[in-house]
């Protein structure tokens, strides 16, 4: 019995130890200008796998790079780690100068709609954001937040989706109209 204890112990302080290395060299990796994108990404999201008490604080720290694939893949492991944090990271990602990252900050958020009308707010706010406009074009995450609104819209936003209804963009148009039939 004591010695299956002693092996079942050695065998967890291994474990613990490869992870720590594995850990290590991953966020190396992750954290290095010489490697590709790829790479870069991939390291990021398993070193976020490996439990370890640096892990909350560098995807922190990705989620601030220069580079918008470590910025993205910071809020997206973060969400698997800690979604509140995410949470928290994918509100100020909202205004990201990368729509990849808006977008999937957008998508972050997405579930709390119905419970929070704080991020209903701060959605609207993006929606109408000069920065998600090229050409008084949409870019692709306008039709998504407008998606996730419409997806339970509020009473108190009828006027809003009315106005979307003639808007001269065909998807921004049957989203808000898809809306609107809800609200009725």
């Amino acid at each position: 019995m004591v010695l299956s204890f002693l092996l079942f112990f050695s065998l967890l302080h291994s474990d613990a130890s490869v992870n720590k290395n594995q850990y290590q060299e991953l966020k190396k990796v992750a954290f290095s200008n010489e490697k590709d994108m790829q790479q870069r990404w991939k390291a990021l999201m398993e070193l976020s796998k490996i439990p370890n008490t640096e892990r909350k604080k560098d995807l922190q720290e990705a989620a601030k790079s220069k580079v918008w694939f470590m910025r993205n893949a910071s809020l997206l492991a973060m969400n698997e780690v800690d979604p509140i944090e995410a949470r928290k990271m994918a509100t100020q990602l909202l205004v990201d100068p990368s729509l990849v990252v808006r977008s999937a900050a957008v998508e972050v958020l997405a579930p709390q709609l119905k419970t929070s009308v704080e991020i209903r707010k701060t959605f609207w706010s993006q929606f109408q954001n000069k920065q998600n406009i090229i050409k008084s074009r949409s870019l692709w995450i306008r039709p998504q937040i407008l998606k996730h609104l419409a997806e339970a819209p509020v009473l108190s936003e009828a006027e809003i989706f009315a106005d979307l209804a003639s808007s001269s963009e065909v998807e921004i148009r049957e989203i808000a109209n898809s809306a609107l039939k809800k609200i009725k």
